[in-house]
């Protein structure tokens, strides 16, 4: 049966016995999937346990490095800089990606920064291993399981191999990191020649990418996703204390906000969005209201639902706002 997380505490090669009879109870669930046992034997033959995936997994950064931290990390001048840099260099696709899918050119671009460094930092770990581990540490959560079956398929179907599948312990991979489910669903081919390489083709890494922003959540092009902003005291004071974000009774138009005296927190005005319904910012303080302030859309979601983490779509939506300001 299906490792539980205790059964998995002493990891690396005590663990092999163990990785091994979970990968059988997978392999009978193959078929279903459209996946051949025999197949999923081939692709599975040199599988092995990954200590960083099941170590890492139970100390993500997300969790475990307080905010101010972690923005420092993530938001540089070095990676706005590169992203700038970038936005001359691959201005055309980025112009006919924002034409396809409705995208703002500098988010996708933000998320290739934060993602992989723009391409620096890829990882090294064996995509399907990294699943295999994951499904079988954490049997409760369906969408390992199912990564499993969609990265062994692709590397059947030959759109990867299985010396080049290699990503981060998580198991994404890719230039912007992509998992083997999301690639099944939003990879797209960018280039126009006939395959999607999301490890060797920015421009497909750049479609597949706009194209989950615009399927899986509708993005809102020319709404930014999060602006960091200063609240006049007397908002501050009628805000309830120690509350990350608030929702739905606190949404209004960017414009709203302007006339109640919100800014941006170097004193500027807030952007002007589209005048449509879906324009509309929230509250976000990531540390109480007596911390940074910023203000979040339905964009700031579709950023979540590439990967789910706040402090990820918080970075991704600040490097963006600075690619994209002169």
């Amino acid at each position: 049966m299906l490792l539980s997380t205790a059964a998995v505490l002493s990891a690396g090669a005590a663990a092999q016995p163990q990785f091994q009879s979970c990968l059988s109870e997978l392999r009978a669930g193959a078929p279903e999937r459209g996946i051949s046992a025999l197949d999923f034997d081939r692709v599975t033959q040199a599988s092995r346990w990954q200590t960083v995936t099941f170590e890492k997994s139970q100390s993500q950064p997300e969790f475990t490095i307080d905010w101010h931290t972690y923005l420092a990390r993530a938001v540089t001048p070095t990676r706005i800089d590169t992203g700038r840099q970038l936005m001359l260099t691959w201005q055309t696709t980025l112009s006919a990606v924002a034409a396809t899918y409705n995208v703002d050119p500098a988010v996708v671009l933000a998320i290739w920064g934060i993602e992989s460094n723009y391409g620096q930092s890829l990882g090294d770990v064996p995509v399907l291993d990294a699943w295999i581990t994951r499904s079988c540490s954490e049997p409760h959560k369906r969408l390992w399981r199912e990564n499993v079956y969609s990265a062994a398929k692709l590397l059947i179907g030959g759109v990867v191999t299985q010396v080049d599948f290699n990503g981060s312990w998580s198991g994404a991979f890719g230039l912007t990191q992509f998992i083997p489910t999301s690639f099944e669903r939003f990879a797209r081919d960018g280039d126009g020649d006939g395959r999607i390489d999301l490890y060797g083709s920015v421009p497909d890494s750049l479609a597949s990418t706009a194209n989950h922003l615009a399927l899986r959540t509708r993005w809102l092009r020319g709404v930014p996703a999060a602006v960091e902003v200063r609240f006049p005291a007397r908002i501050l004071a009628s805000m309830p204390q120690g509350v990350a974000e608030l929702r739905d009774t606190h949404s209004r138009a960017f414009s709203a906000w302007a006339v109640e005296g919100v800014t941006r927190v170097d004193g500027g005005a807030l952007p002007a969005a589209p005048p449509i319904p879906q324009a509309r910012a929230m509250p976000f303080f990531p540390e109480g209201v007596r911390g940074r302030a910023f203000l979040v859309t339905l964009n700031y979601d579709a950023l979540l639902a590439y990967n789910h983490s706040t402090k990820y779509a918080l970075s991704v939506a600040l490097v963006a706002s600075a690619i994209d300001t002169p």
